[in-house]
């Protein structure tokens, strides 16, 4: 192996031990009160080392965000026919599920800043919503092309398909009230049971 590659793969570890080190303290401490400094010493890592990889905590936090939907959601959708309906979507389903889940914390600390700051606001559009729009819309899409979807206005489409996860996440795993009070309003599910009921109610709808 060269030189040139064995630098690569360095940094390419050093960066992901950055990135997870910044994910396990943002969701500790929250975005604001976590320091790169923190970050750098949770990671092993010179502070400066992190500037290298990223020119800004900002970029940290979309980078976490980023690592976690984009590749999932292109793994998924892409190149996937359409007449595999139910199967890319219960998928589809299940993985975002398991994110709201795992990165509830971090999600909770993101929402709050991206209420009140435009900057970040815009960079979450541009870096992360915008970009799993166009896989879902892509996908709807090459269903009508294909014969399989009927004509619809895939934005709207996609807006709904996404929705209907966002809220069970919401719901299940970052408002603050107790399971309890939870349960006595909405019954939780598994993973699975979602996966399966949003799946057929996108394809089928609710009227016999």
């Amino acid at each position: 192996m060269s030189d040139s590659s064995r630098g690569k793969r360095r940094g390419a570890k050093t960066r992901e031990a950055v990135l997870q080190a910044a994910r396990r303290l943002f969701s500790q401490h929250g975005y604001e009160s976590t320091t790169t400094r923190m970050i750098a010493r949770e990671a092993g890592v010179a502070e400066g080392t992190i500037y290298i990889h990223f020119p800004s905590k900002r970029h940290l936090l979309f980078a976490l965000l980023e690592q976690a939907t984009l590749p999932a959601l292109r793994d998924i959708f892409n190149g996937a026919s359409a007449t595999q309906d139910a199967e890319v979507l219960r998928a589809f389903f299940r993985d975002r599920l398991h994110f709201g889940e795992e990165y509830a914390d971090l999600i909770r600390t993101l929402l709050p800043q991206a209420m009140y700051d435009e900057q970040l606001a815009e960079h979450l559009v541009h870096e992360v919503v915008g970009p799993a729009g166009s896989i879902v819309k892509d996908y709807l899409a090459r269903g009508m092309q294909e014969g399989v979807f009927r004509e619809i206005e895939v934005d709207i489409a996609a807006r709904m398909l996404v929705g209907a996860f966002w809220f069970t996440v919401l719901f299940d795993h970052l408002l603050a009230c107790s399971g309890e009070k939870k349960e006595a309003l909405l019954k939780r599910h598994t993973a699975e049971e979602y996966s399966e009921a949003f799946a057929n109610l996108f394809l089928e709808g609710i009227r016999r």
